[in-house]
């Protein structure tokens, strides 16, 4: 088995990716052509607002009456070096995965993170199977509604990701693991509107 090509597509005047894909040299049509999720978390965070001379107006219980979510997914691919670093002989293709690992800021893909999972026929799974093979299936995580300008008093919203971080470790065997960190951060909620 080769090691994939990682090919992002994209806009450097942007700052955003739009896809995120594995390429082979000799693809066999049953091979990873996504990333592996790390993991995916939820955190909520919370404060309190009414801290005026007055009575405090919060949720019975509750030291705080605002909320919100943080949604953090990290994502990996192990790829050849030579499609994360630039050469004297670095393609097009190349140049263009550097130029956006190096300046993109936002996910922009209407599915969220896409990765693959693998995923199994009923008659592979059991006491008596390993479920060790099986088949490549594409999955994502949907982009959620997050508030990234505020115009006056009312609000823009979008459904892409913010690109957090993304990491190139050199394994030193012209393999790279490349890590790709998202964030979305929902916009503050009153409990209120959920609660009653």
């Amino acid at each position: 088995m080769s090691f994939p090509r990682l090919v992002l597509q994209g806009s450097v005047s942007d700052a955003t990716i739009t896809s995120i894909k594995l390429a082979y040299d000799n693809a066999s049509g049953a091979d990873m052509t996504g990333l592996v999720r790390d993991s995916y978390t939820v955190k909520r965070a919370t404060k309190n607002v009414a801290n005026s001379g007055g009575t405090k107006v919060l949720y019975p219980g509750m030291e705080y009456d605002q909320f919100r979510m943080v949604h953090t997914w990290i994502g990996h691919c192990d790829v050849l070096t030579e499609s994360v670093a630039y050469g004297n002989s670095s393609t097009t293709e190349t140049q263009t995965n550097m130029a956006l690992i190096k300046t993109a800021c936002i996910l922009d893909i209407a599915t969220g993170p896409e990765y693959t999972v693998k995923s199994f026929s009923n008659s592979e799974v059991g006491p008596s199977n390993p479920s060790q093979d099986g088949f490549f299936v594409d999955a994502f995580e949907q982009g959620l509604t997050w508030i990234y300008a505020i115009d006056g008093v009312s609000t823009k919203t979008t459904v892409r990701w913010f690109i957090r971080g993304i990491d190139i470790q050199d394994n030193q065997n012209n393999t790279s693991r490349v890590t790709f960190r998202f964030e979305i951060v929902e916009p503050w909620t009153k409990f209120e509107t959920y609660l009653g």
